[in-house]
């Protein structure tokens, strides 16, 4: 510091010196104008998962990194829930015991509550229903903007369905809280309509499309053809089609089905692959990191999501792993269901399975990969339709919803 001759004496920093002076001295030019920057806004994403294989939370942080603003994830584990991979941006986990039904819920919901009263944040994003009682009360005590993010019709679920007192609560609950969040996103046009004319709100559509940044290299048709690997990713629940895969196996020897991800109806399938004597042509995969899923993607020759229509959230789904398999350039077999067709229609990558049962999704499988000309048609399909189905195209919406949160 620059010593200052003053009216206390020679070498000493005088009483007079102006506190104006004493500041210009002590901060240099660049780290007074870094003080005056404004400090990035903090946006909080909660769920109700462990957020290993969550990939729509990744995207979402990575692009509000990029929009400016310092992201963060919060989730739930058990205690054997595997490590989370290293992110760019700050995770957390709260440990619950419970592991299913209204213990889980509760619990869930009393352990963010406690940690979002004095967590730091400027924004909190909601992932659907389960989180969202915590979530509401917490923003409405600390008065900060909510965001609720809707991947499903979480009431038309094919669990809750099926228990119609379960899903009385959810539907109560569901008609306290939604009415009264101000910002809302979700997945796809279909779900915006149904939420907008039960709740007269207006979602902003988000589209969980993989980003063309990570697009895995793909293989050539030709080798692909060669492989026959049948590709199923996803939640290993009942009525998404899984049963109905492995029986379509007896009709196929050659082929083989893997099956990536993990879920309450896992023992079921394992059971149902040794009564049917396939286990030889099936591959479970378990639960893989969303980071490592393309490597697995994109070895495959045909994609699967054979959702049945057992509710309106299976019926106007868009399944994630529908575009994850275009962007490997895999050809695909849907459900006739709105979710699927109107798109699958359009761009021309897949081909609807009309019957379900196993020799109709047999004799599909073989009328793709073993005609050379359609599968190659499929596949450049696939791969165009890619270009148009990116998060990158996301990016705006998702930067407006975040801006008008903020007002």
């Amino acid at each position: 510091m620059k010593k200052v001759q003053g009216c206390c004496g020679k070498g000493q920093l005088g009483l007079c010196t102006s506190f104006r002076q004493i500041r210009g001295m002590a901060t240099p030019a660049g780290a007074k104008r870094a003080s005056l920057a404004p400090r990035p806004r903090k946006v909080l994403l909660v769920a109700l998962n462990p957020l290993n294989t969550d990939r729509r939370l990744h995207r979402m942080a990575n692009s509000l990194q990029r929009l400016g603003y310092a992201p963060a994830l919060l989730g739930v584990c058990h205690a054997d829930t595997p490590n989370l991979a290293a992110r760019p941006y700050p995770t957390h986990r709260l440990r619950v015991a419970a592991r299913s039904g209204w213990r889980l819920y509760a619990a869930v919901n009393m352990r963010l509550f406690a940690h979002l009263l004095f967590a730091k944040y400027d924004v909190l994003t909601a992932n659907d229903l389960d989180v969202l009682p915590a979530c509401y009360l917490a923003a409405r005590i600390r008065r900060r903007p909510l965001v609720l993010d809707s991947h499903e019709l979480f009431t038309e679920q094919p669990s809750l369905v099926q228990r119609p007192t379960t899903r009385r609560f959810w539907q109560w609950l569901e008609g306290l809280l939604l009415p009264r969040v101000r910002h809302h996103i979700t997945v796809n046009v279909l779900l915006a309509t149904y939420l907008h004319e039960r709740y007269q709100i207006r979602p902003t559509v988000i589209y969980n499309w993989p980003p063309l940044e990570s697009r895995p290299e793909t293989q050539n048709p030709a080798n692909a053809r060669i492989q026959k690997i049948l590709l199923y990713q996803g939640s290993l629940q009942e009525h998404r089609g899984i049963a109905l895969m492995l029986e379509a196996l007896l009709r196929l020897p050659g082929y083989t089905l893997w099956i990536v991800g993990s879920g309450p109806a896992q023992a079921a399938l394992r059971e149902w692959a040794t009564l049917l004597h396939v286990t030889m042509q099936v591959k479970f995969w378990g639960e893989v990191d969303a980071l490592a899923l393309n490597a697995i993607t994109v070895q495959a020759t045909l994609g699967l999501s054979l959702e049945d229509d057992t509710g309106l959230n299976n019926r106007y789904a868009t399944p994630n792993k529908v575009y994850d398999y275009l962007h490997a350039g895999l050809p695909v077999i849907v459900s006739s269901l709105p979710g699927h067709e109107h798109a699958a229609k359009e761009q021309g990558y897949a081909r609807i399975l009309t019957e379900r049962n196993p020799h109709a999704l047999a004799t599909l499988v073989q009328e793709i990969v073993e005609d050379e000309k359609v599968y190659v048609a499929l596949h450049q399909a696939a791969l165009a339709a890619a270009k148009s189905y990116s998060w990158e195209r996301q990016e705006a919406a998702l930067a407006q919803v975040y801006a008008d949160a903020l007002r």
